[in-house]
């Protein structure tokens, strides 16, 4: 029957040994049997460990990745608002652009502000950059979070006016991307 042996050591908890009747009726303790025993749960331990340490890695790698996804759209959001940022918030830019478009003739977005809403051409530029950067933060959090209940009700929300969706139109080709534009033309089309 098998009985512990408090003087064995091992690994895991108390070794199991078995008690054996000599045959001299003396009681003896076998070593064999307990050291293949605990090297058989040595390799049960191992390969849970090692399954746990496999789910481990796996799970770090996603993370990983998420925050790397993360970073890469703060950058991008970040090179956006570079972009627009000089011609929000310095009011002599508007009355430059003016005068460099009166030579080389307006951009398209900013020239059909001019033409439908009678903008200035200083105007037309300034919301023409609001509007992309509104659009262009939206690029980019369809490109890194992708849709979403709340993403898709922006997007429609953003499309009944008129002038978002002339910069969307306008844009689609050189700013947004093709996964962007079907994605958004989606929504605009559903009832």
């Amino acid at each position: 029957m098998p009985q512990s042996c408090p003087e064995a050591r091992g690994f895991g908890s108390r070794l199991i040994v078995l008690r054996v009747r000599a045959r001299d009726s003396k009681d003896v303790y076998r070593g064999e049997l307990p050291t293949a025993l605990a090297a058989r749960t040595r390799e049960d331990v191992a390969l849970k460990y090692g399954h746990v340490f496999a789910v481990s890695l796996v799970f770090l790698v996603f993370e990983i990745r998420q925050n790397t996804l993360t970073q890469e759209r703060e950058m991008q959001l970040d090179r956006y608002l570079g972009l627009t940022d000089p011609y929000l918030n310095a009011p002599e830019i508007g009355a430059i652009y003016a005068k460099v478009k009166a030579v080389d003739g307006m951009e398209p977005l900013a020239g059909a502000y001019v033409d439908r809403y009678k903008l200035t051409p200083a105007e037309a530029v300034v919301w023409s950059r609001l509007v992309s950067r509104s659009l262009l933060t939206l690029h980019a959090q369809f490109q890194f979070g992708g849709p979403s209940e709340e993403f898709d009700t922006i997007l429609r929300g953003l499309f009944v006016y008129p002038d978002f969706r002339m910069a969307f139109e306008i844009n689609e080709d050189s700013l947004l991307s093709s996964e962007f534009v079907q994605y958004a033309d989606s929504i605009i089309d559903e009832p």
